[in-house]
């Protein structure tokens, strides 16, 4: 394959490390970056909604899709896709199906889309948007089938969802499965939100952007998390077997995406020591390129006298922190673990201090103080805390 605009680089924290009899945990910031590239390929667009039978959506609805609509180019194709009587898509360039004939849920939707891309590849990016308008609480094997279905098709999808007991934590690991984005947006500001997204994806100069961690005998993952550009834990594919792949989203124009990996390693002897292979692969004007970087670490006997930690590291592991301890708190309400809730709460505010986030620490001290008095967790609330943790930086 040729080397071509896009390149990745990685930092490990810390990058000299002293030899213990039990290993030592190591974090790995991962980076895309752009250069110098192309004309934009072209937008090939599927919008479609979640929704009851017969309900035509939000009032605002008619008029963002009027508003895409406006934002399509020469080179770009925008479908609505609705559901027929049978289950199967009714598709066209107008709003109409997609109003009017909502999928009942998440699952089908995902898989009308995918009907609708087989077969239609003219070298543009392929990208989904669905509006889920239902409390989509869990993810049903059907559900993780059509989000494969769309990975075997190489295109992404991006989740709006506009109910507030909906579970945006789910929806979020659902769509950056894809290399997509939950956007997090106020009914009111949909308009502008969907046209400013559809604006990055028409920009976008390359296509199937795929990163792979290779990590050899004796380096364990521990977790995954995307940091930019919208926190998310990532699953670890049971699998794998050494290997892990992850589709990146849209880049460039500061768009570009990256991750954090949190590793332990087996004790080792003096040395340098390689802990990933992390390549990247995507295409460029039809022609396959790719780039590569490699993780090292070295094991001294004697610690340096002040420890090394990159700041870029260190900021991304607090980043994505404050993303797990929300969908920690998540998941102990949903076990019923009032006890492990109320310590995650108090956690979350003395982290939010460090961040030196005011709003953040109003939000999550009202959320632990009404969890203490009522012994519940609202989850409209738990939401909005999940849309200002996405904006803080």
């Amino acid at each position: 394959m040729s080397r071509g605009p896009l390149d990745v680089h990685c930092q490990v924290s810390p990058p000299v490390t002293q030899t213990t009899a039990s290993g030592a945990p190591s974090n790995i910031l991962v980076r895309v970056r752009s250069g110098g590239m192309g004309p934009p390929i072209g937008l090939e667009l599927k919008i479609a909604r979640v929704g009851r039978p017969g309900d035509r959506g939000l009032p605002v609805l008619p008029d963002a899709f009027q508003q895409l609509l406006g934002k399509r180019g020469a080179k770009d194709s925008f479908i609505f896709a609705g559901r027929d009587g049978t289950g199967s898509a009714r598709a066209g360039p107008e709003p109409v199906h997609a109003l009017r004939s909502p999928w009942p849920d998440l699952a089908s939707a995902l898989h009308g889309l995918r009907s609708i891309i087989v077969g239609m590849d003219e070298g543009r990016l392929v990208w989904g948007l669905i509006i889920v308008e239902t409390p989509v609480v869990e993810a049903t094997p059907e559900t993780l089938q059509a989000i494969q279905g769309l990975l075997d098709v190489s295109a992404g999808v991006d989740l709006v969802c506009t109910h507030p007991g909906a579970d945006l934590g789910l929806l979020g690991r659902l769509a950056q499965r894809t290399g997509g984005e939950l956007l997090h947006v106020r009914p009111v500001d949909l308009a502008a939100r969907i046209t400013e997204r559809v604006a990055q994806l028409r920009d976008q100069r390359v296509r199937d952007v795929r990163l792979t961690l290779s990590n050899p005998a004796g380096v364990q993952i521990q977790r995954i998390f995307r940091v930019h550009p919208t926190p998310a834990f990532i699953g670890i594919p049971a699998d794998s077997e050494g290997m892990i792949e992850l589709r990146t989203g849209p880049v460039g124009a500061e768009r570009d995406p990256s991750w954090l990996i949190s590793a332990n390693t087996q004790p080792r002897r003096l040395g340098t020591y390689r802990l990933f292979e992390i390549g990247l692969t995507y295409e460029a004007d039809g022609v396959p390129m790719s780039a590569k970087t490699t993780a090292v670490q070295t094991v001294v006997a004697t610690p340096p006298r002040r420890m090394q930690v990159a700041a870029a590291v260190t900021a991304a592991h607090a980043r994505v922190e404050t993303a797990a301890w929300v969908e920690e708190i998540a998941r102990a309400f949903r076990a019923g673990e009032a006890r492990r809730v109320a310590g995650l709460l108090d956690r979350l505010v003395r982290h939010a201090v460090t961040l030196e986030e005011r709003a953040l620490v109003e939000r999550v001290f009202e959320l632990r103080m009404g969890f203490l008095r009522g012994g519940t967790l609202d989850a409209a609330e738990l939401n909005l805390l999940r849309r200002q943790i996405a904006h803080v930086s």
